[in-house]
């Protein structure tokens, strides 16, 4: 029986981790991973990219969708549809709502503007 490649604990140092081949000991080290840390990927392969949990960009386009509903629709309100087409490209929980405020503060902006516009 053969044992898998991967880190395995040190045997010369218990609060290190060495990379054993499969066929032998590597000079890898890396610290002990506590039950908590996440696990480290072998030498050679790419670390899984970090999950996106800020609304940053989403928030911003709520915020410009908002403001456009009152003040300046023609430069709040696609700067907010921009920010939030980038919030939903980079995958953001809120970016619907953000893309959706941004759109209709725009629009209702324009509908406002119109009828005072019109009424002075």
């Amino acid at each position: 029986m053969t044992t898998p490649a991967g880190w395995y604990p040190d045997p010369d140092d218990p609060n290190t981790q060495r990379y054993f081949d499969g066929a032998a000991w590597t000079a890898q080290t890396m610290p002990a991973a506590s039950p908590s840390d996440l696990q480290i990927p072998p030498p050679g392969m790419p670390a899984a990219p970090p999950a996106n949990s800020g609304n940053v960009l989403s928030i911003i386009a709520m915020v410009c969708g908002a403001i456009a509903l009152l003040f300046c629709p023609i430069l709040l309100g696609p700067a907010g549809i921009v920010c939030g087409v980038v919030a939903k490209r980079r995958g953001e929980s809120l970016a619907t709502i953000g893309l959706s405020v941004a759109a209709a503060g725009m629009v209702l902006g324009f509908v406002i503007g119109a009828f005072y516009g019109a009424n002075a």
